[in-house]
C-alpha cells in the first residue's frame, strides 16, 4: 500500500514511517523546508517531499495513495497550546493538505485529534456528545474536525479522527507530566506538581502506532476513534511508579494549581477502534516505562 505522511519528522511521524516501511509499504514523507531527513534518502520505498507547509497545496498530486496521515501541527507542547496565532496556522496547514489529499484522489484522510477535545468533562470519552475543549489547541482541533468532516462527506473521502490520549515512550519529551517527573527525579530535584488527582489514560508509543496503522490499512467506517490503552489511574499513581523506579528519596511537592482551577480527566472508551480494526493494546504502563527509561539512559 502507498501512504503519505505530513509532519513525518515529528514524534508520531517518525515512528509511523518506520513501521510502515518495515511492513513493506511505500511512504511519501513530507518534511518542512530545511528539516533534516530522519532516515537515509536511499531507504527503500521512502520518498521525501520537502516544502513550505503553508503552501502545500502547490504540490503535484500523487497517484494510487491509499491513505493520507496529516501529522503536521504547530504548537503541540503545553507551552504553546494557548498561542492563538500559532494554533491558527494549523487551520491553513490542514486545509492545504486536505486539498492535496483530494487532488490525489486519496480515499482516506487521517488526522490525529486529541482527547483534550473532550477533556473538560468528568465523563468517559467516547467521541459522542458535545465537545469540551480545555485550551486553544483543543478548540482548534474541534474547528478543523468539524470543517474537514463536512468536506470529506461532500467529497466521499473517509475521515478518521483518532482522539489520542497522552502518549509516552522513546522520543517523547517536553513539558508533559511523565517526562517532567523523570527529569526531576533523575537530576535529584524535587518534583513540583498539582495534587495529581486527575484520572488519566496513557498509551505507549508502540501501541499508538499500531492503532494508527490499523486505521490506515483496515476498511473502517470513519469518524472519531478514541485511541488509548483503555486503562486509567490517577496521575499520582503514574508519578509514584516513576518516583519509586528512579529515586524515591527525592521530594514530591504538590504546590502547582490546577489549570483553570478544575480537575480535567482523560478516560477513554476505545471500543470503536477495537471493534472496527481489532486494535488491542499490549504494553502495560510499567513495561513501557522500563523501555522508556532504558532508552533515556542509553541516549544520555
Amino acid at each position: 500500500m502507498r501512504f503519505v505522511i505530513s509532519g513525518a519528522g515529528g514524534f508520531l511521524g517518525r515512528h509511523l514511517t518506520r513501521s510502515l516501511l518495515n511492513k513493506g509499504h511505500v511512504v511519501f514523507a513530507i518534511l518542512g523546508k530545511g528539516e533534516t531527513p530522519f532516515l537515509p534518502a536511499d531507504t527503500p520505498n521512502l520518498f521525501y517531499l520537502e516544502l513550505d507547509l503553508l503552501h502545500s497545496i502547490e504540490i503535484e498530486p500523487l497517484e494510487k495513495i491509499d491513505a493520507f496521515y496529516n501529522f503536521a501541527w504547530a504548537g503541540v507542547d503545553t507551552f504553546y497550546k494557548n498561542d492563538d496565532s500559532l494554533q491558527k496556522t494549523n487551520l491553513k496547514i490542514t486545509d492545504n493538505f486536505y486539498q492535496f489529499c483530494k487532488k490525489s484522489k486519496c480515499p482516506k484522510f487521517i488526522v490525529p485529534g486529541s482527547a483534550s477535545e473532550f477533556g473538560g468533562t468528568s465523563k468517559v470519552i467516547s467521541g459522542l456528545g458535545s465537545s469540551s475543549p480545555v485550551d486553544r489547541y483543543s478548540e482548534t482541533k474541534i474547528i478543523i474536525r468539524e470543517r474537514i468532516a463536512k468536506s470529506c462527506e461532500k467529497d466521499e473521502i473517509t475521515l478518521c479522527w483518532p482522539l489520542i490520549t497522552s502518549i509516552y515512550g522513546p522520543g517523547r519529551e517536553g513539558s508533559n507530566v511523565l517526562y517532567s517527573a523523570i527529569t526531576s527525579f533523575s537530576t535529584g530535584k524535587p518534583f513540583h506538581c498539582t495534587k495529581l488527582q486527575q484520572e488519566w489514560d496513557f498509551l505507549y508509543i508502540d501501541d499508538a502506532i499500531v492503532g494508527l496503522y490499523l486505521l490506515g490499512v483496515k476498511p473502517v467506517r470513519g469518524g472519531i476513534y478514541p485511541l488509548g490503552s483503555g486503562i486509567h489511574h490517577q496521575l499520582s499513581w503514574y508519578v509514584e511508579k516513576i518516583h519509586k523506579k528512579i529515586n524515591p528519596s527525592i521530594g514530591i511537592i504538590m504546590d502547582v494549581p490546577y489549570k483553570n482551577n478544575r480537575i480535567d480527566n482523560q478516560v477513554l472508551d476505545i471500543s470503536k477502534i477495537q471493534e472496527e480494526t481489532g486494535f488491542s493494546p499490549s504494553i502495560s504502563f510499567l513495561k513501557g516505562l522500563n523501555q522508556w527509561l532504558r532508552f533515556l539512559a542509553k541516549d544520555n
